[in-house]
């Protein structure tokens, strides 16, 4: 009878020295719009303090204030502010906040937690956490994961890594 021969295992390659989990850029918890108007025409409109509010059927209200700039704030808590720059806010009955920024076409998405998600129009994406720790995705979809105190690592799209603790810089 004829053994079978069980192939050679590679070595397990090290644990990566970053904990390095999933993530999404923009959570599909916030929609991401901006465009938000209230439909149809507004049931009432009035003038206070020199501003104008007008109200909608669906439960919508709009504030055009003196300086140009236009408030939306829904029956869900939403809110919505169209700056004269073209920039555009959208805060969330939760507490976070998207922010459009018209004159880089960059979006950043800060959530309750103070998590703050950026697009950018090249392409980039960046994670930032309130502890300083930062993750970027660059446009060739290369990956940096940056500490606090400097250290960091980065995954190139080629299949190279690059590391740095404390100093020493390691590639792979």
């Amino acid at each position: 009878e004829q053994l079978l021969r069980q192939p050679q295992l590679k070595p397990k390659p090290p644990e990566p020295q970053f904990d390095i989990e999933e993530f999404n850029f923009m959570p599909e918890k916030y929609k991401i719009d901006f465009t938000y108007q209230p439909l149809g025409h507004p049931i009432e409109t009035i003038q206070v303090n020199g501003r104008t509010e007008s109200r909608y059927q669906n439960g919508d209200k709009m504030i055009e204030y003196k300086n140009q700039v236009k408030r939306i704030i829904c029956r869900d808590g939403t809110i919505y502010t169209r700056l004269t720059n073209g920039d555009v806010s959208k805060k969330f009955a939760d507490g976070a906040e998207a922010y459009f920024f018209d004159q880089s076409r960059a979006i950043q998405l800060t959530l309750p937690d103070n998590v703050i998600h950026s697009l950018f129009s090249n392409g980039q994406k960046e994670i930032s956490y309130p502890n300083n720790e930062k993750i970027t995705v660059f446009p060739d979809q290369s990956v940096q994961y940056k500490k606090p105190n400097g250290d960091y690592q980065i995954n190139y799209s080629n299949g190279k890594s690059v590391t740095c603790i404390n100093g020493i810089i390691t590639e792979q």
